[in-house]
């Protein structure tokens, strides 16, 4: 028999002890308790984990294309320029939120500029304004610093302004004779695209191997200058992510910290080997991302992430390796609403996107618009929308999903095109010309 020993104070020992049976429930209630607490303690953490499992990575599903341009009539689109409002009207105070209001515009090859603030709409939330009426000019290039502040370019060498963009044409300047340069066989070289970073600078580039700059875009012809570019390299594109850094694309990559200071601030960072880069864009100042094409290759990307670094930070990669069909697999533009996201489109309206672009991984054709027959097109986004312009005259956007807020595009992101000779685009513009 096994005996017990009472180890309670004497004057407690009258009192029995509880019952075997009655300490066992109480164990097993208390069990249970600490069970459920820790159940419940966990459902938090697992909802969590399924949260953190959700996809984040950045999409794009492209919407139902509008026609605006008679292909018919030599319409069509060769910029565009997507941005968000930055600026509240009561406080004066600069955001970049998805809340903020959208605004894209198109410009064309008569002069014309399209401008809505519901880019996935149909064709009449779209609204034309003629802004330039030299004779047989076309816009080749927009930059929208601001929802507030347009510059579009010409293939004449005109620049026209505006604080007003979805104003009217009352509120677009007079065409200003900024670049007087003739072309080699005769005519005016033109614009190939332009970039604006803010309202206080916008560095273009012609078709004569030229950098046209002004610290005062809305001013008078003398308040934009003109440098040649040493080798006289074929310019296509400019992209401006600030007042201190703009990155020159096309046949030769050029770079500046100071690019309103002459042509000896302006540095090669290497040619393009057997190619050209159609189209460029700076979304920040640790990431440039060109598109073309070459000898040896359809697509090709060149990307760094030190802009201002030396040449050896640039690294080509191949986005498209087979043989082009028609305008197919002809990389024109590039735009990267997000420093981990970038989208690129080919004359036929087709896209490629890459979630790392400084180490490639550009995925597979998906088309933009179907059965396109466009000769080239040019694509400009915010961190809601992108918004592709093309050749045809149509306007394709695209809807963005798990865009990063705090490494989108700065709002000078805008692209311009080109026309039928060589597209450029800038940290905000991309053109296809």
């Amino acid at each position: 028999m096994v005996s017990t020993q009472d180890c309670r104070h004497p004057a407690d020992r009258n009192t029995p002890l509880p019952s075997l049976s009655f300490i066992s429930v109480r164990a097993a209630l208390t069990l249970a308790l600490s069970t459920l607490l820790v159940g419940l303690a966990v459902i938090p953490q697992a909802a969590n984990a399924a949260a953190a499992t959700k996809t984040t990575t950045p999409t794009i599903k492209w919407n139902k294309s509008v026609s605006l341009e008679n292909p018919k009539k030599a319409g069509s689109f060769d910029a565009v320029s997507c941005t968000m409002a930055t600026t509240n009207a009561k406080t004066g105070k600069t955001s970049t939120t998805l809340t903020d209001k959208q605004f894209c515009v198109a410009a064309d090859s008569s002069g014309n500029i399209w401008w809505t603030t519901t880019p996935w709409k149909n064709h009449t939330a779209w609204k034309r304004v003629t802004i330039d009426k030299i004779k047989h000019a076309s816009l080749t290039g927009i930059s929208c610093a601001t929802t507030t502040f347009c510059v579009a370019v010409d293939n004449h060498g005109y620049v026209i302004t505006s604080t007003k963009p979805g104003g009217g044409a009352k509120y677009w300047s007079k065409p200003v004779l900024a670049d007087t340069t003739v072309a080699a066989g005769g005519g005016p070289a033109g614009f190939a695209g332009i970039s604006c970073p803010t309202v206080k600078l916008c560095v273009a580039v012609d078709n004569a191997s030229q950098v046209v700059t002004s610290t005062n875009p809305t001013g008078a012809a003398s308040a934009w200058t003109v440098t040649a570019i040493p080798d006289t390299p074929a310019l296509t594109s400019v992209a401006c992510p600030t007042t201190t850094l703009c990155v020159l694309g096309g046949s030769t990559r050029y770079e500046s910290i100071t690019p309103t200071a002459g042509a000896t601030a302006w540095t090669a960072r290497g040619a393009i080997v057997g190619g050209v880069l159609e189209s460029l864009v700076c979304p920040t100042i640790t990431l440039c991302v060109g598109v073309g094409y070459g000898d040896t290759t359809t697509g090709l990307a060149s990307v760094t992430a030190t802009p201002s670094g030396p040449t050896s930070g640039w690294v080509n990669t191949t986005i498209v390796t087979s043989v082009p069909a028609g305008n197919s697999q002809l990389l024109d533009s590039v735009a990267c609403p997000a420093a981990s996201f970038c989208v690129a489109v080919d004359g036929a309206d087709d896209a490629y996107d890459t979630v790392s672009p400084v180490t490639g991984g550009w995925a597979s054709i998906k088309p933009a618009r179907k059965l396109a027959t466009s000769a080239w097109s040019a694509i400009s986004c915010d961190v809601k929308n992108c918004l592709v312009a093309d050749s045809r005259g149509f306007l394709t956007s695209g809807t963005l999903k798990n865009i990063p807020v705090a490494s989108a595009t700065p709002t000078t992101t805008t692209t311009t095109t080109t026309t039928t000779t060589t597209p450029t685009t800038t940290a905000g513009t991309t053109n296809t010309n």
